[in-house]
């Protein structure tokens, strides 16, 4: 008998998860036009399996593996938070429009379905996290809202004379 060699996992690129939100979002988009309404429980099943078995349960990234993966040059590794970010996002918004369809909501459920279709399709294209670019930008709203300290010699700004009154007398 021979001996049993481990399937080497893949590394998760920038190409290989752009390639499976591309594919996301084809199936997706492809899925309202077509009006098949198959496509967003199977998608959300395989995203979920993604992200529970990791990188090499990636059915969607198969392709990817199978005949690209070899054929790009520079591949660019991405971290774990922007993979279960990215993923997650798609798992969740099609999870959403499934629970909406089945409660009765199927203009409301293929909205939420083109949404995360035109996620997918915007982090194909661009790279942009969208779920990254929320928590960045509340952070940022958040630090230029901070009360900030008085310089220096400076007396701080009232919007009330300090005895609580008007200012006529």
């Amino acid at each position: 008998m021979g001996s049993v060699r481990p399937v080497p996992i893949p590394a998760v690129t920038e190409e290989r998860l752009r390639f499976v939100q591309g594919v996301t979002a084809v199936f997706v988009i492809g899925g309202f036009v077509f009006e098949i309404r198959w496509i967003a429980p199977a998608l959300t099943a395989l995203l979920v399996a993604a992200l529970a078995l990791g990188p090499g349960a990636d059915l969607l990234a198969w392709p990817f593996d199978r005949w690209f993966a070899s054929r790009v040059r520079a591949a660019t590794p991405v971290s774990d938070s922007t993979v279960r970010a990215v993923t997650l996002t798609s798992a969740i918004g099609l999870g959403a429009a499934i629970v909406v369809g089945a409660a009765g909501g199927v203009g409301v459920a293929e909205l939420l379905a083109l949404i995360v279709g035109g996620i997918a399709a915007l982090y194909a294209t661009t790279g942009i996290v969208v779920a990254q670019a929320f928590t960045s930008a509340r952070a940022e709203r958040a630090r230029r809202t901070r009360r900030r300290a008085p310089r220096p010699g400076r007396t701080p700004r009232r919007s009330s004379p300090p005895d609580g009154g008007s200012q006529r007398s």
